[in-house]
């Protein structure tokens, strides 16, 4: 076990764990365990999003912040901030909703409470899969260091092909970190 310092005094970490498949883990060769998870997300983090149209051949980004405050035994997300996609260039935001049945592991649900994905990155990866109609969403989460991690999505369907990779890093970071978490950004 490793303890780190974060927003809210020390974090726990589980041993760095050597990813097992360098074609589906990409960026980081040691990747971190999170055994409090609710510890870990809560706080102010930047993002950096980089979104791609396979269909339209259309690439977009976006740039904001995010919190994890608070609610009840859960935390609220939101994020907000400005995206640039297509021919739109302007202010977006969204929010979620993190229900922690145990300390290592959330249910994400939408705003409407309807559950997203379940989150648990213990192994400093997670992989998750979400059905919206004719679209399904694969999700790979991986943390590449205490204070950063990302969250890489597949959107494929009769609607949608996107690929969108967002790259979160605590607000008390060091600038030009998130460059090398999302070096793909636009």
């Amino acid at each position: 076990m490793v303890q780190v310092m974060g927003q809210e005094g020390w974090l726990d970490l589980a041993e760095p764990v050597v990813r097992a498949s360098p074609t589906r883990l990409s960026l980081a060769s040691r990747l971190y365990g999170v055994t409090d998870l609710r510890s870990f997300l809560e706080g102010g983090w930047r993002i950096e999003r980089t979104l791609r149209d396979n269909r339209r051949r259309t690439r977009g980004t976006f740039h904001g912040a995010a919190s994890f405050s608070p609610s009840g035994q859960a935390l609220r997300y939101r994020e907000e901030g400005r995206v640039k996609f297509g021919g739109f260039d302007g202010v977006a935001f969204r929010e979620y909703h993190y229900a922690f049945p145990s300390s290592h592991c959330a249910h994400v649900c939408f705003a409407d409470g309807h559950l997203f994905h379940v989150l648990d990155l213990t192994r400093g990866h997670f992989e998750t899969t979400y059905a919206c109609g004719p679209d399904t969403y694969e999700g790979l989460f991986t943390v590449t260091a205490a204070d950063r991690w990302e969250a890489r999505w597949k959107v494929c369907g009769e609607r949608k092909e996107l690929n969108i990779v967002s790259c979160y890093e605590t607000s008390g970071s060091v600038d030009g970190a998130l460059d090398i978490c999302c070096p793909e950004r636009a």
